[in-house]
């Protein structure tokens, strides 16, 4: 073993246990070493930038990321081909990448492509089922419930019997059938599915890997549509501190799954551990996320209906009214989105004694 591939190795032992940045340093490393005695073009310099690209990602460097796989894909390009096993986990984390970056259409595509290629080749059984666990991740996002269980179902199948039934990579696939579940409102069926997620990657992958934590988070949405807001939050805040110990703070995940359990604080009309999660979660968002995207404007959003729930009419009033009237000029919500914030905003209007009906709201949100 020469030392580029034992700084590779000691890269992939120091993400193991989530010290990320010591991981890009030896990854780094080993890249370095490998253009010089191997040259830029070999087939290990394609790995270890696919290696860092997925690094990055977690840390949310997503520019190095892209600048990572553009090398990558061009390497393989011009030697082994397109087609070549190789470009299978470049691909994958292209579409990774285009889905952690809201490039839902191109996520879908890679994610497709990278099945292909896994397929032509007979490829490992649980990376080919990893695969289409993105497909399904990808098609669930465009709401295409039906294919989506059709992939994880060819996921299940293609390991059945071949993988042992506790692999920790398999409650990626139980994760992903309990998130379609959820989506389908099958709230028992999902709650099963992630259990055994959880009860798979606690054991395999221990209590802070990025993947636990993103069952734990869909447990505890599982448990808030069902209406068991005390049973949901353990898990949620096992979740954001599981995120906590593998991205930095600003992380859309930690935002996101802070906004989550504001979202239940609300429900269990804990207000004031409400708000100051929400302000926690925007004041990070905005390190990342400009003011008008979607995610910081839910999160503002559900700040308002705190404060109007707080008594603090002026305050949510003014808030409400601002974001709808940013929500109106950018045109960019989801139908969901326009129903959701018409129906809020409606409410609190009819409340403050104004004539005014969702409906008209989401009219206007939709440039009606």
């Amino acid at each position: 073993m020469n030392h580029a591939d034992i700084l590779y190795l000691l890269g992939k032992e120091y993400d193991a246990v989530a010290r990320h940045a010591d991981a890009l340093d030896a990854l780094g490393a080993s890249l370095d070493l490998r253009k010089v005695v191997l040259g830029p073009q070999h087939e290990s310099v394609v790995k270890t930038l696919a290696a860092m690209a997925r690094l990055n990602r977690v840390v949310a460097n997503y520019d190095k990321a892209e600048a990572q796989l553009t090398e990558a894909s061009a390497v393989v390009e011009q030697t082994v081909g397109v087609d070549h096993l190789l470009n299978a986990d470049v691909v994958r984390q292209w579409g990774r990448l285009y889905g952690d970056t809201g490039r839902d259409e191109l996520s879908l595509e890679a994610a497709r492509r990278d099945v292909e290629i896994r397929r032509a080749h007979d490829a490992d059984p649980l990376q080919t089922a990893l695969s289409l666990t993105d497909v399904a991740g990808a098609l669930i996002v465009f709401d295409d419930l039906e294919e989506a269980q059709a992939a994880l179902r060819e996921a299940l199948a293609v390991i059945d019997g071949v993988v042992a039934p506790d692999h920790p990579q398999i409650g990626s696939i139980y994760y992903a059938v309990g998130t379609a579940y959820l989506y389908q409102d099958e709230l028992r069926a999902a709650e099963t599915a992630l259990l055994k997620a959880v009860q798979i990657q606690r054991a395999g992958l221990g209590d802070t890997h990025p993947a636990l934590a993103l069952s734990l988070s869909t447990l505890g949405a599982v448990y808030r549509q069902e209406g068991r807001y005390a049973e949901a939050e353990a898990p949620m805040l096992q979740a954001l501190n599981a995120m906590r110990a593998n991205h930095p703070e600003a992380h859309r995940n930690v935002s996101f799954e802070k906004v989550n359990i504001a979202e239940l604080y609300r429900d269990l009309g804990r207000l004031d551990d409400a708000e100051r999660m929400i302000d926690d979660a925007v004041s990070h968002y905005l390190n990342t996320d400009p003011g008008t995207n979607t995610y910081v404007i839910y999160a503002r959003w559900l700040r308002a209906e705190v404060l109007a729930a707080q008594g603090r009419f002026d305050e949510a009033g003014e808030l409400f009214k601002g974001l709808f009237q940013l929500a109106e000029s950018l045109g960019t919500l989801q139908d969901y989105e326009i129903e959701e914030y018409a129906q809020s905003y409606a409410e609190f209007l009819t409340r403050r004694g104004e004539a005014v009906t969702a409906d008209d709201l989401a009219q206007r949100l939709r440039g009606e």
